[in-house]
């Protein structure tokens, strides 16, 4: 659970250098190119392997409690329940 929890704040911050550097790309800086393409091949390489590892860990009946748990978690601060 926590190399997935690990895998998402990667994940993050990759995604926030790709939306850096598309935004110094979108004001005319053309150098901003390689770290976009740079990060987009890192989400392409790492992805499938973290959904599969995802999918296999969510299904699991101890990662379902824990799911419903928190919904119900939440649910009760909002005032749902």
């Amino acid at each position: 659970m926590e190399e997935l929890v690990e895998e998402h704040r990667w994940g993050r911050k990759v995604t926030a250098r790709l939306v850096e550097a598309n935004a110094r790309y979108v004001q005319g800086k053309k150098e901003a190119l390689s770290p976009i393409m740079d990060s987009i091949r890192s989400l392409v390489e790492f992805y499938p392997t973290h959904i599969k590892k995802r999918i296999s860990i969510s299904s699991s009946p101890v990662w379902i409690i824990s799911r419903k748990q928190k919904r119900g978690d939440v649910e009760r601060r909002v005032g749902v329940r």
